[in-house]
């Protein structure tokens, strides 16, 4: 899968990441600045978060917290990802 412009999802491993905003604006070879208020949006609308989850030990830690918060305020969240 690619995003616009045939630019292929980031490669390396995310977690190592310093400088999110300029690798960004690498990555996708944007002809402007990368702006948080009007691209975020449309970028973030397109992560597959099975694939984040599967890629970044921190959001894997998130979404285990958030379980645990959510179990203890009563509820109980289903399976996510599915098989997890």
């Amino acid at each position: 899968e690619t995003l616009e412009n045939n630019v292929l999802p980031y490669p390396n491993d995310p977690e190592g990441v310093r400088d999110a905003k300029g690798t960004l604006e690498r990555h996708l070879q944007l002809e402007f600045p990368y702006d948080e208020r009007t691209d975020q949006p449309r970028y973030s609308s397109r992560v597959n978060l099975t694939d984040v989850y599967n890629r970044s030990r921190s959001f894997r830690k998130l979404v285990k917290d958030y379980r645990r918060l959510l179990e203890h305020c009563g509820f109980q969240p289903t399976d996510w990802p599915v098989g997890n």
